[in-house]
């Protein structure tokens, strides 16, 4: 009796994506270990939850998805949050530019729908998009407190 034969499908964008956060974490988890260097930043910090990120689509999918996952009355309170940051944004002078600068977009004061403002904590962490792995902060914390003051 013959076996099937089995070919290998290709990867999904999503799955290709996860892999990509999942390498550019632990790589830069591997640096920081290497040059020892601490980050700054750790839970209860936020600071960067109030940046813009910038997210390709198969990201959007991939949180839009984790945001499924949560309970349905954290779902329903982070798109009413969602809507605000947007509205928000949407009527600033910051939302003319095609890619504002962080400083005054920080002006705005605008949380990611997704930080949990109780805890401080992100809460799709695991699926969050590379524009969010990608900040950390390794000077003294107190520099990232004021987020009118420092343009990066």
């Amino acid at each position: 009796m013959s076996r099937p034969i089995s070919i290998p499908r290709e990867p999904t964008k999503a799955e290709v994506t996860r892999e990509a956060h999942e390498f550019f974490s632990d790589l830069v988890s591997r640096l920081f270990a290497r040059e020892k260097v601490v980050p700054t930043c750790g839970r209860g910090c936020a600071a960067c939850c109030y940046e813009p990120v910038y997210a390709e689509r198969t990201e959007a999918t991939i949180a839009a998805n984790a945001l499924k996952q949560l309970p349905r009355d954290q779902q329903k309170e982070i798109k009413r949050r969602l809507r605000e940051v947007v509205e928000k944004f949407r009527a600033s002078e910051v939302f003319k530019a095609r890619m504002p600068r962080a400083v005054e977009y920080r002006k705005l004061v605008l949380a990611c729908p997704f930080l949990d403002l109780k805890t401080r904590d992100c809460t799709i962490y695991n699926s969050r998009p590379f524009g969010c792995r990608a900040h950390f902060a390794v000077s003294p914390r107190v520099n990232c407190e004021d987020l009118t003051k420092h343009d990066q």
